[in-house]
């Protein structure tokens, strides 16, 4: 026998982190769904605002009834039904709420499209949801016609069709089929293949998730005492949480504009009119809000990416509140853990109500308290699993080798009986000896890129694909964070070509299937990648490459030019004369929290109106003159 097949843990010590392991039991309504629970409260609290985007909102009464005439639509025009998948592409607002409440009520799930998705990523998921309709913003009717195929209907919410629903029309359907092992939603994340992977979450783990955060945060039971903060791109799960928080448990749900959150003391003003209580968001987020007080502000909970000091102290410092670091991947709806932290520390805390979570290693064997071993998460909250990757789903999720008799024997919602399965997160951890858990990186290139997870095998791929290009390698471009969910801002590129390639005809190649946050934002031509002496990436080596690369900067040459070089040097924080107009903006720095901000001050300085996309297809001062929107831009010398 090997010393690697040795159990080195006694029995009763086994036992015992397995009891760790396991959150307390709460009872939730295990055979309800998602709308079931929504019409309880809806019914209980019919004027209380349910949904509000600046100035308008809508009751619990007003919802029930729009999003009511909307599933009928659907369902009497289109024939949606139960296992069927309806795609979105939405901006935020009163819309989006309406559509999704009405996807679920004609027994459907949604899949979520960010407006910013490149039309070929857009295509497959199209392709792969088979969805048979798509509910968008008027705005892009028109581009999710060309996207999707023939006979698909795209129908606009807040166009002609959605308000004709809304003033009238057919009920939704008293029978949908839906039950609460129903698909709620799939949500889109990368893959290591080079294409995106479609997460599958029922309605009893939304449901599920919902008892256990109401519980935890002490809202459950007590309607129109919260106003939920829906800040968050809705593509990503953490978008989802301030939602369904708001709307199965009878509160307020406040939407915010994409750019509004950049503006401190507006977005902070926003929040205080509205008297908001409850804040989601990702590091990333709370780094950049500069939010003021907000009196009527209880907790910030964060989660998405590692919760450093940089951030707990911005949080803490203008709202001295309740903060909670949440971990959890999309497989496992949203969070497992929990962790009220009161100074900064590493720890990601301990397993929700209903929720498991093991420390294995190899072998799937519980690892003592201290060493560090693999994720395994349990519990309701676990997804169906990937759509239409079967074998990638029974790669992830995998049978429970400790499933008690008791578990093996409730056959209630599976055959295999409750808790029969696991999910290998490819996070290393390790158990404090108080219990906490502590997050240590990743077992795999897996990364997180302002909260969203994000696979650098997919980017390879996708710059593989370029003819001229033989071979690459894609990393954080901080120095040191390969292969952990740090809060990483940027990534950087090697490829190996014949002759060094247009930067930025590369990143438009890689810009028509990656979303923004995935495209790197250098790209270094090398004779070969670096290995170690094991065979491995050499990171360090590469990363060394970076600095041997030297540029020479073009200055401006018109004061359009100038002009945009001073607002680019002060969005990215650096000398103007550092910023030549043929330079790379993303090679200087810029990341895609900043191009919204460089955006948005191009626009208020200029007098213009610029679209993010924009910048990624010409990302060049030089090539930005050249769009269409600056051309006929004037700048006046000053005298």
């Amino acid at each position: 026998m090997k010393l690697a097949d040795l159990n080195l843990l006694p029995d009763h010590e086994q036992q015992r982190l397995l009891q760790e392991s396991k959150g307390p039991e709460l009872p939730f309504p295990t055979e309800a769904t998602i709308v079931q629970v929504f019409r309880e409260r809806a019914a209980e609290s019919p004027d209380v605002r349910a949904v509000v985007f600046n100035s308008s909102s809508l009751t619990y009464r007003e919802l029930d009834d729009w999003s009511d005439r909307l599933a009928g639509e659907l369902s009497a025009a289109h024939g949606t039904r139960a296992g069927q998948l309806v795609a979105l592409c939405l901006n935020r607002g009163i819309e989006m709420t309406v559509a999704i409440i009405a996807v679920w009520k004609a027994g459907a799930a949604y899949v979520p499209i960010d407006p910013e998705t490149p039309d070929e990523r857009v295509r497959y998921m199209l392709d792969d949801t088979a969805a048979p309709v798509v509910l968008c913003s008027d705005v892009y009717q028109g581009r999710m016609k060309r996207i999707a195929a023939a006979g698909t209907a795209v129908r606009a919410v807040d166009g002609p069709w959605g308000r004709a629903a809304r003033g009238g029309g057919a009920a939704a359907p008293a029978k949908t089929g839906a039950h609460a092992g129903s698909l709620a939603y799939v949500i889109y994340t990368s893959g290591t293949t080079g294409k995106p992977k479609g997460v599958m979450i029922e309605n009893h783990s939304v449901v599920n998730h919902v008892c256990v955060i109401s519980d935890l945060y002490g809202f459950a039971g007590k309607p129109g005492q919260e106003v939920m903060l829906q800040a968050l791109n809705y593509a990503f799960d953490g978008g989802i949480v301030p939602m369904v928080l708001a709307l199965l448990t009878g509160n307020t749900l406040l939407h915010v504009s994409d750019q509004l959150w950049l503006e401190g003391d507006k977005f902070t003003e926003y929040l205080r009119g509205n008297g908001v209580t409850h804040m989601n968001g990702t590091p990333t987020f709370y780094k950049h809000l500069g939010l003021g007080e907000v009196p009527s502000l209880k907790r910030m909970v964060v989660g998405g990416e590692a919760l450093d000091a940089a951030c707990f102290r911005e949080m803490t410092r203008a709202n001295k509140v309740a903060v909670f670091n949440e971990y959890g991947p999309t497989e496992a709806t949203i969070s497992t853990t929990s962790h009220m932290v009161r100074e900064y520390d590493l720890a990601i805390g301990q397993p929700q109500a209903n929720s498991s979570v093991l420390i294995l290693d190899e072998a799937l064997r519980i690892v003592p308290v201290g060493a560090v071993g693999e994720v395994f998460l349990g519990g309701p909250g676990l997804a169906r699993g990937y759509l239409n990757m079967p074998e990638l789903t029974a790669e992830r999720f995998v049978a429970n080798p400790f499933q008690s008799e008791v578990e093996k024997a409730d056959i209630a919602h599976s055959p295999d009986g409750r808790n029969a399965r696991l999910y290998r997160t490819g996070d290393l951890a390790r158990r404090r000896s108080d219990g906490a858990l502590e997050y240590v990186g990743r077992n795999d290139s897996q990364i997180k890129v302002r909260g969203f997870r994000v696979e650098l095998a997919e980017i390879e791929a996708t710059l593989n694909e370029h003819p001229s290009v033989t071979q690459s390698a894609v990393l954080p471009a901080e120095s040191g964070r390969y292969g952990l969910a740090a809060e990483v801002t940027s990534l950087v590129g090697f490829y190996i070509a014949a002759e060094p390639l247009d930067v930025g005809e590369l990143l438009r190649h890689m810009g028509t299937t990656l979303p923004s946050y995935m495209v790197p934002t250098e790209l270094i031509h090398v004779d070969a990648l670096p290995m170690t002496v094991n065979g491995k990436l050499d990171v360090k080596a590469l990363h060394a490459l970076r600095h041997d690369v030297d540029s020479d900067s073009v200055a401006p040459r018109t004061e359009l030019e100038r002009k945009i070089q001073e607002i680019v040097a002060g969005i990215i924080g650096v000398e103007p004369a550092k910023v030549g107009v043929e330079d790379d903006l993303f090679g200087l720095g810029l990341n895609s929290i900043l191009v919204i901000k460089l955006i948005s001050a191009l626009n208020n300085e200029l007098g213009v109106d610029i679209a993010v996309p924009s910048l990624f297809m010409a990302p060049t001062i030089a090539e930005l003159t050249e769009i269409p929107e600056l051309q006929a831009v004037q700048v006046t010398v000053p005298q």
